[in-house]
């Protein structure tokens, strides 16, 4: 089992990696977009990612200023991609004009 630390360092490091891509997973929460099974079962995905210090190396390096805009992107290896891309709001205004 995971130490209550480890668990909430990782649903922190979710949260800012979705909030990169303009996604507010406790508002998702709130209105209803993402379910409470889903935000956990996402958490639990971070939590057995094996390299968490690669998100937390993009976050540090995509805050310096003249930074690479690329770094802001998702990260191909994101174990939560699919969910955050869902939530994205550009996608989210794009399905209902679909």
């Amino acid at each position: 089992m995971f130490e209550v630390r480890t668990v909430h360092s990782h649903a922190a490091l979710m949260n800012r990696v979705a909030a990169m891509q303009g996604v507010d997973m406790a508002g998702a929460l709130r209105s209803g977009g993402l379910s409470g099974v889903a935000w956990r079962d996402a958490v639990m995905a971070c939590l057995r990612c094996p390299a968490p210090h690669k998100c937390r190396h993009r976050l540090a390096a995509a805050l310096r200023p003249g930074a690479d805009p690329a770094l802001a992107e998702l990260p191909a290896f994101c174990a939560n991609r699919a969910l955050i891309e869902a939530l994205m709001p550009a996608q989210q205004e794009e399905r209902a004009w679909a």
